[in-house]
């Protein structure tokens, strides 16, 4: 097979995971430095048997809303962070007050910042493929 095709295929594989990293980081960045952080309280644990999810109640505009976050804890791997109780800073999204990210909160740059190695990898194997090949 040709290496330039054989190049392409991996290039065409890898290029998306990689912008779609990028593109993950610098949003989770605008995020964290754009939304305005507000205090919130950690009012249950959802828990779905190998995970939980925190419950956060706040206060926006005077409404009290009570929003399950995004992402949940793996027990098999961590245990969570966060108890209920628990005063929290939280990211609210200045339009959508139902959107938040817990402020400090690493999870998202983690998965983002894997899908832009896992497709810069990519982007290298393809060049030490072409200059083998």
């Amino acid at each position: 097979m040709n290496k330039i095709i054989i190049v392409g295929i991996i290039l065409v594989a890898t290029v998306p995971i990689l912008i779609i990293g990028i593109m993950g980081l610098l949003r989770e960045r605008k995020i964290q430095s754009g939304w305005p952080v507000i205090r919130g309280t950690v009012v249950e644990m959802l828990d779905y048997g190998k995970s939980v999810r925190p419950v956060v109640e706040y206060q926006v505009n005077g409404e009290t809303l009570r929003v399950k976050n995004f992402a949940s804890s793996n027990l098999y791997l961590l245990p969570p962070a966060l108890k209920v109780g628990q005063a929290i800073d939280i990211h609210c999204h200045p339009y959508k007050p139902e959107q938040y990210r817990i402020a400090g909160d690493k999870a998202p740059f983690l998965l983002w910042g894997i899908f832009s190695v896992l497709g810069a990898c990519g982007v290298v194997v393809s060049f030490v493929v072409y200059a083998v090949l």
